[in-house]
């Protein structure tokens, strides 16, 4: 299921309702961070690679201490800027596995529609869907 998805299933991820773990923290941080790399469009490509590998590297750490995840090296999700590097979230009847720097990078290309905010609620929303099913089984 895509983000989108997940979305319009769930309209209170997308407003904000969904209540995570120190959900403010994790909205405040995310929120930044889209700000962050919304100035940073017209920067040098250099510039906005270390920027993209940094802010996504933080984004990512975010997550595992919000929604548990670990960082793994997965070659079946492509290189992204030399590495292949993403979240993987196990557990569950399916384990779900994505990339922080590869959503920088898109919000930092695509502008609004590919942010950062949305999306990471969306992650920690699914996760937390996930642990709830596996834990009902």
């Amino acid at each position: 299921m895509s983000i989108e998805q997940v979305v319009e299933k769930n309209p209170e991820i997308g407003r904000g309702d969904c209540q995570p773990r120190r959900s403010r923290l994790l909205r405040r941080i995310v929120e930044r961070v889209d700000n962050l790399l919304h100035r940073a469009r017209r920067w040098q490509p250099e510039t906005k690679n270390n920027l993209v590998e940094g802010l996504g590297s933080y984004v990512g750490e975010v997550l595992v201490r919000e929604a548990g995840g670990r960082w793994c090296i997965n070659e079946e999700q492509g290189n992204w800027m030399g590495t292949s590097l993403v979240l993987e979230f196990p557990g569950g009847p399916v384990g779900m596995i994505v990339s922080p720097l590869g959503r920088c990078w898109k919000r930092l290309e695509h502008g609004e529609a590919d942010g950062v905010e949305v999306w990471a609620r969306v992650v920690v929303a699914m996760n937390q869907q996930k642990e709830e099913v596996h834990a009902q089984e």
